[in-house]
């Protein structure tokens, strides 16, 4: 194997413009936890104005006319991009190094114990176990138990048995929480979990304790435990990895040593993997949707039929999926797909609805419309920091409503001539949403690079690069 062959001599300039893209997005999360760390306002401003620019470039990686913007760049920008590529890729590697001396995101601390930087430990204890990892923990063992998951869900019970940081619960505005804004503090949650270990089988009304995601959340891993691989980090790892591998195989062959790169490089997908990040569950199945609708309809709408099933996140995708067959296939095509989707949905979900209508959809839109506390990145950091007061998150459901709208209805004009702004436009709404946290936006641009590159084969031009050329603006 000609090892040369797998990188592209000319590279498009919209490929390699993911390193840059990849790299401000981690500044920007960077910036975040510094600013939550340090109670810095200055920084969550650049968290917030990195933030804009990663969507920007990725935005930039969607469309076609992008190559052409920066054609005359390419003598300097591929040595760059691969200058890039191989410092995120070592970045990686010292990024574990400093994990494991600091426990690697468990309770008791690393090797450097008490003299552990205070970031550090930040970030290592991010990387811990949360309460959504303790329940998909209790719902797998109470599918081997037969009971139903969402009618025995107890996060005290659940965090208790996983030894998980009690304070990586999530907390409601409710009881002696109603009062409290924008978060409870450290001595608030102290006290609360103290009363709440003392008789755990009663859950306190101030938490988070329902099963507040789709079935497919917990039955994969039950799945892969009859296999032996009862841990979510082994699962995230194995469903991970052939994801890429696959996706890998099936780029142009000039262009896999990129998309493998991007995908080493990208840290958000493996300290996903270090801290059990339940994202992994669907991000897979969502890469493989988006790179399979043109070679095989029925696999592409099964994966995504599977990731919808698996978290709500997911439901933004699947209106620009949708879109997209109909504009660029047909809509027998689309509707196949969305029968598909729709089939597998039922098939995890079916008999969960059956057992207790309610109980099901009073979970799964539980974190839709219980009394959460705001976080995140976007435009609720105004709220955040106390330069806007208003505690109500209905300005923001409207909002976010709006903005997912004007999308799809732009999308549905547009997706021909840009068909893989589809993957970035469903997480913008998120960005004005009461909560954006980070967790929602990572992997669109492994699933951006991916996708685009299926566009690129030797001696013809992107389908999409015609179509604008066909019929500009």
């Amino acid at each position: 194997m000609n090892i040369k062959s797998w990188f592209h001599p000319k590279p498009p300039p919209r490929i390699l413009l993911i390193f840059p893209a990849i790299l401000v997005m981690l500044l920007a999360m960077l910036a975040g936890a510094l600013a939550l760390t340090y109670e810095n306002d200055a920084l969550a401003v650049v968290g917030i104005v990195l933030g804009l620019f990663w969507l920007g470039l990725l935005a930039l990686v969607a469309l076609p006319q992008t190559d052409k913007w920066l054609a005359g760049m390419q003598s300097w920008f591929k040595p760059l991009a691969a200058t890039l590529m191989f410092f995120l890729v070592f970045a990686g590697v010292v990024e574990l190094l400093a994990l494991v001396a600091t426990g690697l995101g468990t309770t008791g601390g690393g090797i450097l114990g008490a003299s552990t930087p205070r970031l550090l430990a930040s970030i290592s204890r991010d990387l811990s176990s949360s309460d959504a990892v303790a329940l998909l923990d209790q719902a797998v063992d109470n599918v081997f138990d037969g009971k139903n998951p969402y009618a025995h869900s107890n996060v005290v019970s659940a965090v208790i048995s996983m030894d998980s940081p009690y304070d990586k619960t999530t907390p409601l505005r409710l009881g002696r929480f109603a009062g409290v804004f924008p978060y409870p503090s450290a001595a608030e949650i102290d006290s609360l979990w103290d009363e709440a270990v003392k008789t755990p089988e009663i859950v306190p009304v101030e938490l988070e304790s329902k099963l507040g995601y789709p079935s497919g959340f917990f039955l994969i891993p039950a799945l892969f435990s009859l296999f032996g691989v009862d841990n979510i980090r082994g699962v995230s790892l194995l469903l991970v990895v052939a994801a890429l591998a696959a996706a890998i195989a099936l780029t142009p062959s000039r262009m896999r040593l990129w998309l493998a790169g991007a995908c080493l490089g990208s840290l958000v997908i493996w300290n996903g993997i270090a801290s059990g990040l339940t994202g992994n569950l669907y991000f897979p199945f969502l890469l493989l949707a988006w790179l399979l609708w043109r070679r095989n309809l029925w696999a592409s709408a099964i994966c995504m039929g599977i990731a919808v099933a698996t978290k709500q996140v997911v439901w933004f995708f699947l209106p620009f999926y949708l879109i997209l067959l109909a504009r660029q296939l047909s809509w027998r095509q689309a509707a196949l797909g969305a029968g598909l989707v729709a089939g597998v949905f039922a098939a995890f979900n079916l008999p969960f609805i059956i057992a207790g209508p309610y109980l099901w959809f009073d979970s799964v839109v539980s974190m839709m419309k219980d009394a959460l506390f705001p976080s995140g990145w976007g435009i609720i950091t105004l709220v955040l920091q106390g330069w806007v007061g208003t505690t109500s998150p209905l300005l923001f459901t409207i909002m976010e409503a709006t903005v997912f709208i004007a999308a799809i209805i732009w999308y549905w004009r547009n997706a021909r001539k840009y068909p893989y702004l589809g993957v970035v436009l469903p997480v913008l709404p998120l960005f004005f949403a009461w909560r954006s946290l980070w967790t929602y936006f990572l992997y669109i641009d492994v699933i951006l690079l991916a996708a685009v590159m299926q566009e690129y084969a030797e001696k013809r031009e992107p389908r999409a690069v015609l179509a604008a050329e066909e019929n500009p603006s």
